[in-house]
């Protein structure tokens, strides 16, 4: 394992300790559920998606367990339970409001997405469809 490779590993376990005490919903510090999403969308919304989860589950007083956190067709996909139903709805109104913002973010850097790609379903910006996809927005 290169060094580099290690003070990076490091650095990602500092980072998921903070999040996993803030959001203990998040699971394990060594591999968060936040990880599952791609670095576009965590870096864009991912954390303001669990303080949002986290002021729903104060409120009720209840704790969330996540099942699976997952890009499909383009969009955030996020499966949970809860330990108080009541606040089932509440919560699912969080998850629908960034699920419809990960369909216009770009999936690799978090910027707004310009072009929606074909087969695999990607939302991204110019610049990541250009330089991924070799696709250059302007000419179309």
């Amino acid at each position: 394992m290169s060094n580099e490779y290690k003070e990076w590993l490091k650095d990602k376990i500092e980072e998921n300790k903070d999040l996993v005490q803030k959001y203990p919903f998040l699971g394990d510090y060594e591999s968060t559920w936040l990880d599952n999403l791609p670095d576009g969308w965590r870096s864009a919304f991912g954390e303001q998606l669990c303080e949002d989860i986290q002021k729903v589950l104060d409120k009720y007083n209840c704790e969330m367990f996540i099942m699976d956190i997952k890009e499909k067709y383009g969009e955030m996909r996020f499966y949970f339970m809860l330990s108080n139903d009541d606040a089932y709805g509440e919560v699912i109104d969080v998850i629908e409001r960034y699920r419809e913002i990960s369909r216009v973010t770009c999936l690799y850097c978090g910027k707004p997405a310009d072009y929606i790609t074909t087969g695999w379903i990607t939302p991204v910006c110019k610049h990541c469809a250009k330089n991924k996809y070799e696709i250059d927005i302007e000419e179309k």
